[in-house]
């Protein structure tokens, strides 16, 4: 997951979205790529994973 999100370079392979290969190289890439990640920690707002994915896609919202 990390290297799908950008914070760790591969090692070795490539990934591919629809067959195309990406470089993922930031999370700003992989934000591009509508790929995100949700960090499951205990001390999260709620242990519910469905609040914290929707408090995830709210602060990712840009003003119009």
């Amino acid at each position: 997951m990390r290297v799908l999100y950008g914070l760790v370079p591969p090692d070795e392979g490539e990934i591919q979205i629809n067959g195309a290969k990406v470089a993922i190289t930031s999370p700003a890439d992989a934000y591009q790529a509508r790929h995100r990640m949700i960090h499951q920690h205990f001390m999260l707002v709620t242990p519910d994973v469905a609040e914290n994915v929707a408090l995830g896609e709210k602060s990712q919202r840009r003003p119009a």
